[in-house]
């Protein structure tokens, strides 16, 4: 998050006006995502141009394709707006403010839980007005607040998405498993290092695509890569792009993610002589690919940015719980519980 996003963060006024206090800007949701959010809404046949409620209200509709999946988000829209526009405005104080705030049932529901306890803990003693909001737990709070709301919508999003195809799922044993979970940025307690989850998204599209155990997995791709598109040019270019990749040297755009997924469905389905949809095949990769990539770039924007490694681990562990609430809600229910 840029200083400026800091700074809104802190500022209750703005998203007071706004109609939000969990759901960040949209702006903010394209630089994460490295992807146009103006066009999903303007798929929705929403105007951008209006206040970042509504325009949340647009994205939320364009995300979902299960009806009780739209009408829960929307719910917790129409929640963070009520409190944002009417109740917290009749609150005399910062102080009081934030305390109406994180006893919310939509805070105990969606923000941080860890951070909100640290807050309630921060408010029990008492502070000037501008050394509250400029204290690093306040910030803290606010800025996890905002990323574990994307992180549960990403956890419903990929609910949403396996019960649009559950058949499939079914047929591959998958019911039970909370999909993409292993593919979350972890810190290692020995190392102190972040596991970067493209790197482990692209050893696994090398591994199904036929690279062998003891094979280098960006050789493999790259070779994919390079045979598919017949550009002429020697694979060591697409290998150095893809170790920019994993480095977090370089982003993957919608195309050239859309190129390397092709390029590694058609050696999937040449090896295995497997009949099946393409299309559809094509799709679920590029959505896990983006999911990886986008968290592994999310955490290291938190770190960069001197989040600690606390909080930031505390950001994707609701992932898992959000995925299993979400089972629950659209009416596939999980059977083994952790």
């Amino acid at each position: 998050m840029t200083r400026e996003e800091a700074v809104q963060a802190e500022n209750w006024q703005a998203p007071a006006e706004e109609g939000t206090l969990l759901f960040p800007p949209l702006a903010h949701l394209s630089e994460l995502l490295n992807t146009n959010i103006r066009s999903a809404v303007a798929r929705s046949g929403m105007n951008f141009h209006r206040p970042l409620h509504a325009e949340w209200g647009g994205l939320l509709s364009a995300s979902f394709k299960h009806p009780a999946a739209k009408q829960f988000w929307q719910d917790r829209l129409e929640e963070d707006r009520e409190l944002a526009c009417r109740i917290l405005p009749t609150v005399s104080g910062t102080v009081e403010k934030f305390r109406c705030f994180i006893q919310s049932a939509l805070s105990q529901e969606l923000s941080c839980p860890s951070a909100r306890v640290r807050l309630e803990r921060l408010l029990e003693q008492e502070w000037p007005e501008r050394m509250l909001l400029e204290h690093p737990l306040v910030l803290q709070s606010r800025i996890a607040d905002a990323h574990v709301v994307l992180i549960r919508l990403a956890a419903w999003r990929v609910v949403d998405l396996s019960l649009e195809h559950w058949d499939t799922l079914s047929q591959t044993g998958l019911e039970d498993v909370v999909l993409l979970e292993n593919f979350l940025p972890a810190l290692d307690p020995a190392s102190g290092r972040w596991r970067a989850p493209l790197e482990e998204y692209l050893d696994h599209l090398a591994l199904i695509s036929g690279c062998p155990s003891s094979g280098n997995p960006d050789q493999h791709l790259a070779a994919l890569w390079e045979k598919d598109i017949g550009e002429g040019q020697s694979p060591d270019c697409k290998r150095r792009l893809l170790e920019h990749w994993r480095r977090g040297q370089a982003r993957p755009t919608a195309d050239a993610i859309a190129a390397l997924v092709k390029a590694t469905l058609q050696a999937i389905f040449a090896r295995e002589s497997r009949i099946g949809d393409f299309q559809l095949n094509a799709r679920l990769l590029k959505e896990s690919f983006r999911f990886a990539e986008s968290c592994g770039h999310l955490q290291r924007t938190l770190s960069r940015n001197a989040m600690p490694d606390q909080v930031v681990s505390e950001i994707f562990s609701v992932y898992g719980t959000e995925y299993r609430r979400a089972r629950d809600a659209l009416g596939r229910p999980m059977t083994h519980k952790p």
